[in-house]
Order: structure tokens, then C-alpha cells, then sequence
């Protein structure tokens, strides 16, 4: 794989419109900025060819409906006895009284579509695990400084 052209397969399959890779950027769904620290090359490999077989802790889609009206979908980042906040793929931060929320489901579908990578090939592929797991070691040794 080639780290260049990773970044461009990463741009062009619209990752970036969910995940963020640097820790200075706006958090929306899952961070990728120490990917590799988690899974292994070939665990991420099947998280984004199959990403409904394994969901990571915490990204669960939620869908919450309230007494208005509004519906939104995201995922939780913090609950109490009394509220709900979600931060939707955009990075928006939502907060809902628990008195509020009519309808509250959880989503056994991630919000990465099956077959994103599909018309990549892959070389593609490759060259995007690289770029992830470089990006990773980028952000690591920057931590370490």
C-alpha cells in the first residue's frame, strides 16, 4: 500500500465525513487517530468490509425521538438519571431530558454502509490500512513528545 494514496481512498470513500484522524479535529463518530493501536491490520481490514460484524463500544446508533418532534440519530456520549447527550456524524451535540424522549432505540446496524470500499481495489485497500496505521504512529509519537 501507498500512505499518499491511502488518505486519498479515505477522502474519497467519505470517511472523513464520520470519523476524524487528529486529535485537534472536531470529534464526530469514531476517532481513527490510534486505530492501529486497537485492531490488529487485519481486524480493521473486516471492520471496514463487514462493519455491521463487530461495533465498537460506544457507537451504537441511537435514534431518539422527543415530545417536539425532533428526531435524532448519533451516538451516546454521556447519560445520567436525567439526560442524554449524542453527538451526530456531523459532530453536533445534542442533550435530551430523559422526561423529554418519547421513543429511544438502539441500532444493531452501524452507520458505515456495507460495501463502501467495494469499488476500490485492493491495492486501494491496502493503501488504506497503511495510511490508517501510519496516522496512528504519527499521533502516537506525538503524544510521546
Amino acid at each position: 500500500g501507498d500512505f499518499g494514496r491511502g488518505e486519498q481512498v479515505f477522502k474519497k470513500a467519505n470517511c472523513v465525513a464520520c470519523h476524524t484522524v487528529s486529535a485537534t479535529e472536531k470529534p464526530k463518530g469514531p476517532y481513527l487517530g490510534n486505530i492501529s493501536a486497537t485492531y490488529k491490520r487485519q481486524e480493521l481490514a473486516t471492520a471496514i468490509l463487514q462493519p455491521n460484524k463487530t461495533i465498537a463500544q460506544g457507537f451504537k446508533t441511537n435514534i431518539i425521538l422527543d415530545v417536539d418532534g425532533r428526531m435524532v440519530t448519533g451516538y451516546v456520549t454521556e447519560e445520567s438519571a436525567e439526560q442524554v447527550v449524542m453527538r451526530d456524524a456531523e459532530g453536533k451535540e445534542f442533550t435530551f431530558a430523559k422526561q423529554d424522549i418519547e421513543e429511544r432505540k438502539e441500532s444493531d446496524l452501524s452507520s458505515m454502509p456495507e460495501g463502501l470500499v467495494k469499488d476500490f481495489s485492493l491495492d486501494d485497500l491496502s493503501s488504506l490500512l497503511d495510511y490508517l496505521e501510519s496516522v496512528s504512529k504519527q499521533n502516537k509519537s506525538s503524544v510521546q513528545k
